[in-house]
This record gives structure tokens, C-alpha cells and sequence, in this order.
């Protein structure tokens, strides 16, 4: 108790002077926990910011690689309706059935069904030639769906794993 009174009044003796020095260094106190704070926060949204861009900027590069597989299945499918029209035809129709191959996801289930289906254009004749462009257009949309699905997942997920950063 006699600590409290010999505190009590030091404080009276020497209220100016712990006016003049206590609530400067409390502010400033108060002011370096509130930078602090608010810088953590700011990184923080940086950092799902940058996330965030990252993602969008990937489903930009993935919706513009469905837009090119897309543009090759339908000039593969074009090019097939003259299938013995001369060397240049068949340049074209390969460079395209290779970009095809070489684009596709090969954990896309579809994939083997159109490998197969554009194999088998090469092969076919005159007689059977809109039976096959029907397989290659029936599964070419099963494929593009499929990857279209992929990217509006990743999408879903990108804003799901950003709303809970946010929070």
C-alpha cells in the first residue's frame, strides 16, 4: 500500500512532467503498433493480389489454348472435306492434326476417342467421309467442354481461396 502512495504522489509532484513526457510516448507508442498492423495487412493483400492475378492470368493463357485447340479442330475438320485436294491440303491438314496432338491435356478422358477419330480421317474415303466429320465434331465439343469445365473450376477456386484469404 505504501508503494501505491509513494507512486500516487510522485505522479501529483510531477504531473507536468509526466504530461509533457507520458503522452508523447504513448502516442508514439500506439502510432508504431498501428503501422505495424496496418502494413501486415497490406502485405497481406499484396499477397492476394498477386495470387489472384496469377490465377487470372493463367485462366487467360488456358482460355486462349482452348480458343487455338478449337481453331485447329474446326480447319482439321474443314480440311478434311477434300481429303485428296494435293500436297498443300495435306501439309495443312497434318500441321494442324499435330497441333491438335500436341495440345491436348492427355488426362482429358476424351483424348483417346479423338486421337482415334482423327486417325481415322486420314484413312477414310468419300462414302463415309460426314460419318466421320460427326464423330470428330461430337467428340471435339466433348473435349473442349471438358476443358472449359477445368477452366471454370479453376476459377471457382481461385475466388474461393481468395475470399478466404480476404477474411
Amino acid at each position: 500500500m505504501e508503494y501505491v502512495q509513494s507512486v500516487s504522489d510522485l505522479a501529483t509532484k510531477h504531473k507536468d512532467l509526466i504530461s509533457l513526457i507520458g503522452v508523447p510516448l504513448l502516442s508514439a507508442i500506439v502510432a508504431w503498433f498501428a503501422s505495424v498492423h496496418a502494413t501486415k495487412v497490406t502485405q497481406k493483400a499484396q499477397i492476394v493480389r498477386r495470387g489472384l492475378d496469377r490465377e487470372l492470368k493463367l485462366s487467360d493463357y488456358r482460355q486462349a489454348w482452348i480458343n487455338e485447340l478449337r481453331n485447329d479442330l474446326a480447319l482439321l475438320l474443314s480440311l478434311s472435306l477434300a481429303p485428296n485436294s494435293g500436297t498443300e491440303n495435306t501439309i495443312a491438314f497434318n500441321a494442324a492434326l499435330s497441333r491438335i496432338l500436341m495440345r491436348v491435356n492427355p488426362e482429358n478422358p476424351y483424348i483417346p476417342e479423338l486421337e482415334k477419330v482423327v486417325g481415322s480421317i486420314r484413312d477414310y474415303n468419300l462414302l463415309n467421309a460426314q460419318a466421320k466429320q460427326d464423330e470428330l465434331v461430337k467428340v471435339s465439343r466433348l473435349v473442349l467442354k471438358k476443358e472449359w469445365e477445368r477452366l471454370k473450376e479453376d476459377l471457382r477456386n481461385t475466388e474461393l481461396v481468395n475470399e478466404s484469404d480476404a477474411a
